[in-house]
C-alpha cells in the first residue's frame, strides 16, 4: 500500500503546493503524482519525452529518480521514492526535469517536502529478538548503506518465517541467516563486490587566480565534485573549522587567501594558496562585458532566446526582465542560466556585470508574436458536391488522384471536404500547389477520423511520391509514413493519436518534420526526400468515405 502525496509543478511559473512530510521508517511506500504544467496547461508527456525528478537533501546530497508517466494529455506522472530520497531528516527541495532530446530539458519550478525521523530505530529494536542479529549484521559491514533498504526487509521475512531455525537458503542477491541461536556469526551474501571507495580528493578553483588589482575585487571558489570549502584571509592554514565558503567574498586589500574542500567521503584537498595585491598605482579594470542577445525578431509560434557575454577579465552574471522594468535595479529581475523560451509578445531587457563590478549598458529587444501568413487556405464553406473539391478560398484548384490510376472523386458535404468513392484497396488523395515546400505549416481539422484512413499529406510530388500522418488500425496512436515509389515505408509512430474534430498539423524546416496534434508535439522524424515539392492536402484509403475534413490551410513561419 503507498502512501500517495499529490503536487503540481509547472515550467513557467511558481505553484503553491501544501507541504508534505514523510517519515524515515517509510519503506518504499511514499508515491508523488505530479502534475506538470507549463504556463498553466498540461504538459503533453508524448513519446520520447522522459521524466525525472531531482532531489536536494538538507545534507546537499542529490538524488535523480525515474518517474512513470500516467497521463500523457494531462501531464500526470508518478515517482516511487527509494528511501536515499527520504533517509536524512530536515527540509528537501525537489524539481521536476523534462528531457526532450539530447540537448533540449525543460525543467520545473521547485517544491519541497519535509522529513522527519521516526521513533523506531537501533535503540529502540533490541527489545525484538530478531532485531539484534539484524543490528550485528549492520555494524559488522558499513558498506551494507550502499544498498537499498529494501534487503533489510527480505531479511526480516526470512527471520520471521523460520530462518531461525537453521539450515535453508537464498537467493544470492540476499543477505543469509544460517543456523541462528542468537549468537552464532552472520555470512553476508551481497550479490556483488564492495564498491570502491573514494579516495580522490576535490579540485579547487579560485577565480580570479590571484593579482594585482586597484579595487575592491570579488572572489569565487568552486570544486569539481561537491564539496565543502573552507578558507582563512589571515595567512593561517585552513581546517574544517575554518570560515565556510558560501558566496563570492570581497577583497578590498591586500590578502592571501588559503583555501581547502572536503567532498562528502571525507577526502580533504590540498591547500591551495592565491595572493591578492592592491596597488592603488595599479590601472584599474574599468572595461565592462559586452553582452549578445539572440536572436531578434517576431515569430509564430515559439521563439528560444539566447545570451551570452564575454569579459576581459572572465567571470560575468547575466541579469535580465520580462515585465518592462531597469534590471540594474528591478527586484523582479532573474540571473540569466539557460535559454528563454517565448510564447508570447515579450520585451527582454538585460545587462551583465563583471567581477570587478563593470556593468555593460541594458539591452532592450522586443520580441513580437504574430499571425502566421496564409499561402493557401479552405474552409469548403460551398455548397454540397459530389464530383468535385472546387476551388480553395485563396482561388488554387484541389488536384485530386488515387493509387490506382484514376483522377479520384472528392466532394463538399455539409461544409466539409470528404473522398467521394468506395474502391476498395486504394489511396486517395486532395492536394493544393502552395508553392512552397519549406518553412510553411500545413494543417487541417479532422472532424471525423477513421483508423488507417484519414490523413494529412504534405510534400506531394504525386499518387507514389509524398508524406503523410494518419492513426494506427487501432486507433490510439498516430503513424507517420513516407510513400516512395509506391511503397510505404514507417518513420515513426507516436502515442498521441487524433480523435474527431482534432485539427492535425505539421511544421516542415529542411529535413525535420514536426507533427502536431492540437498544437502538442506527437513526433519529430528527420528525412530528406521531396524537400521541393510544394502540394500538401488530404488522402483516405480503401474506399473511406466517411471521413471529413474541414479549414485546410498552408502558412508561413
Amino acid at each position: 500500500m503507498y502512501k500517495p502525496f499529490s503536487i503540481t509543478v509547472d515550467t513557467m511559473k511558481k505553484v503553491q503546493n501544501n507541504m508534505f512530510t514523510i517519515n524515515t521508517n517509510d519503506l518504499n511506500t511514499p508515491l508523488i503524482v505530479i502534475n506538470v504544467l507549463q504556463n498553466g496547461k498540461p504538459v503533453i508527456l508524448a513519446e520520447g519525452v522522459e521524466v525525472r525528478l531531482a532531489i536536494q537533501k538538507p545534507d546537499g546530497k542529490k538524488v535523480f529518480l525515474d518517474c512513470q508517466v500516467n497521463n500523457v494529455l494531462e501531464g500526470e506522472c508518478e515517482v516511487k521514492l527509494t528511501t536515499q530520497a527520504y533517509l536524512t531528516e530536515g527540509l528537501h527541495v525537489a524539481e521536476l526535469m523534462l528531457y526532450y532530446a539530447s540537448n533540449y530539458v525543460s525543467v520545473s519550478t521547485k517544491f519541497s517536502y519535509s522529513v522527519i525521523k521516526g521513533i523506531l530505530d537501533n535503540d529502540s529494536l533490541e527489545s525484538a529478538n530478531e532485531w539484534p542479529i539484524l543490528n550485528q549484521a549492520i555494524a559488522a559491514g558499513e558498506f551494507l548503506k550502499e544498498y537499498d533498504l529494501e534487503r533489510l526487509a527480505e531479511i526480516a521475512d526470512i527471520i520471521e518465517s523460520g530462518g531461525g531455525t537453521g539450515g535453508g537458503s537464498a537467493p544470492s542477491n540476499v543477505i543469509l541467516f544460517e543456523d541462528w541461536t542468537g549468537s552464532e556469526s552472520v555470512i553476508i551474501d551481497t550479490g556483488n563486490t564492495t564498491p570502491t571507495p573514494d579516495t580522490t580528493a576535490p579540485v579547487l578553483t579560485i577565480t580570479p587566480n590571484g593579482g594585482t588589482f586597484a579595487t575592491a575585487q570579488s572572489v569565487t571558489m568552486s570544486t569539481n565534485e561537491t564539496a565543502e570549502i573552507f578558507y582563512t584571509l589571515d595567512g593561517t592554514t585552513p581546517t574544517v573549522s575554518s570560515t565556510k565558503y558560501t558566496s563570492a567574498i570581497n577583497l578590498s586589500d591586500t590578502t592571501t587567501v588559503k583555501v581547502i574542500a572536503k567532498d562528502t567521503a571525507g577526502n580533504i584537498s590540498t591547500v591551495k594558496s592565491v595572493t591578492f595585491t592592491k596597488d592603488a598605482s595599479a590601472p584599474a579594470d574599468t572595461t565592462p562585458p559586452v553582452l549578445t542577445i539572440t536572436p531578434a525578431g517576431t515569430f509564430t509560434d515559439t521563439k528560444t532566446v539566447n545570451m551570452s557575454a564575454t569579459d576581459n577579465i572572465g567571470t560575468v552574471t547575466i541579469w535580465y526582465t520580462l515585465d518592462d522594468s531597469n534590471p540594474i535595479a528591478s527586484g523582479t529581475r532573474v540571473q540569466y542560466t539557460t535559454p528563454l523560451i517565448l510564447t508570447a509578445t515579450d520585451t527582454v531587457k538585460a545587462y551583465a556585470v563583471d567581477t570587478a563590478g563593470n556593468a555593460s549598458a541594458v539591452q532592450t529587444v522586443t520580441y513580437t508574436k504574430t499571425s502566421p501568413v496564409s499561402i493557401v487556405s479552405d474552409s469548403f464553406n460551398r455548397a454540397d458536391n459530389v464530383n468535385s473539391l472546387g476551388v480553395a478560398d485563396t482561388g488554387q484548384t484541389w488536384i485530386t488522384a488515387v493509387s490506382t490510376g484514376s483522377a479520384g472523386v472528392w466532394g463538399i458535404s455539409s461544409n466539409h471536404a470528404y473522398q467521394v468513392s468506395t474502391t476498395a484497396t486504394a489511396d486517395f488523395t486532395a492536394v493544393l500547389d502552395s508553392t512552397k515546400s519549406d518553412l510553411i505549416t500545413v494543417q487541417a481539422d479532422f472532424v471525423t477520423v477513421v483508423p488507417v484512413k484519414t490523413r494529412l499529406i504534405w510534400r506531394y510530388v504525386d499518387k507514389d511520391n509524398y508524406y503523410l500522418a494518419q492513426n494506427n488500425g487501432s486507433n490510439n496512436g498516430l503513424q507517420i509514413y513516407k510513400r516512395k515509389a509506391g511503397v510505404f515505408t514507417s518513420l515513426g509512430t507516436s502515442s498521441l493519436f487524433i480523435t474527431n474534430g482534432n485539427t492535425v498539423k505539421v511544421k516542415l524546416n529542411g529535413n525535420t518534420h514536426e507533427i502536431y496534434i492540437n498544437d502538442s508535439l506527437a513526433k519529430s522524424i528527420t528525412d530528406t526526400d521531396f524537400k521541393t515539392a510544394t502540394m500538401h492536402g488530404l488522402g483516405t484509403a480503401n474506399g473511406d468515405n466517411t471521413s471529413h475534413f474541414d479549414n485546410f490551410s498552408v502558412t508561413t513561419f
